[in-house]
């Protein structure tokens, strides 16, 4: 298992969607590179350029040494409106 993850990885996370919520500048981010790539899901992380899954899993690895996860993610049924009359 990996304890640093490599290069590529890095920089998609710094640079990625969720690089943001590292904050402004690439030493913020850096210092929360964990929080990063916690807010990825396992699809997401492999929609990023660069990421195959291979990568994600070295960052999923990565993560689970911190005690971390990847975000699960939402089934789409999960995210369509519920209908009013559920009981019938």
């Amino acid at each position: 298992m990996p304890h640093r993850l490599p290069r590529v990885a890095r920089n998609v996370l710094l640079h990625g969607r969720y690089a943001h919520v590292g904050g402004r500048s690439l030493k913020q981010r850096g210092q929360k590179l964990s929080e990063i790539a916690a807010a990825y899901s396992l699809g997401e992380l492999l929609e990023e350029p660069g990421i195959g899954l291979t990568r994600a899993r070295e960052i999923e690895a990565w993560l689970n040494l911190q005690g971390l996860g990847l975000r699960p993610a939402v089934p789409i049924a999960m995210t369509a409106s519920a209908p009013a009359n559920l009981g019938g």
